[in-house]
């Protein structure tokens, strides 16, 4: 399953430093990656460095062959512009994807709790279709057993 977003996830961008920046030469302590795009970026904002580069790096998808390398989702995401915007702690859920071989990586992200909740929506046509069906279910039981009730009176019919 490829990398999803919906109208609840913020969605960022993940870009490699450039090397030949004079601030990232070899002896600076500046990460690998930054975040390039984030919401919560304002005029003005410089960008956060991306801290753990193992989450983007390229692993096996689970069940694969080693040909079909990926990304896993995080379910245990902090995300690091919460240095910056404290609207952005906590835990997120987020998924991965590369594009092409640019280096730069999409990042879609949820609220832990937003994304393992269970929409109104979806509660209350799970409670009128189950609500349904038993109605359906228990007048099929009735007509059976109101029949079969019938027809033992009678002293004929499908069970006599």
């Amino acid at each position: 399953m490829g990398l999803v977003i919906t109208e609840r996830s913020d969605v960022a961008l993940i870009a490699p430093r450039d090397i030949d920046s004079a601030e990232a030469g070899p002896e600076s302590s500046l990460g690998k990656y930054v975040v390039l795009f984030h919401p919560a970026y304002r005029h003005g904002v410089p960008a956060v460095e991306f801290p753990d580069t193992s989450l983007i790096e390229l692993k096996p998808a689970p069940g694969s062959d080693t040909d079909d390398l990926g990304i896993p989702p995080v379910d245990d995401y902090q995300d690091p512009v919460s240095s910056a915007d404290k609207g952005y702690e906590g835990r997120w859920i987020a998924g991965f994807a590369l594009i092409g071989d640019t280096g730069f990586v999409v990042v879609s992200q949820q609220r832990y709790e937003e994304a393992t909740t269970i929409d109104p929506a979806v509660f209350w046509n799970l409670a009128l279709w189950s609500t349904l069906i038993t109605g359906v279910a228990m007048a099929i039981l009735a007509m059976f057993l109101w029949r079969w009730a019938w027809s033992r009176r009678l002293g004929f019919g499908m069970f006599s």
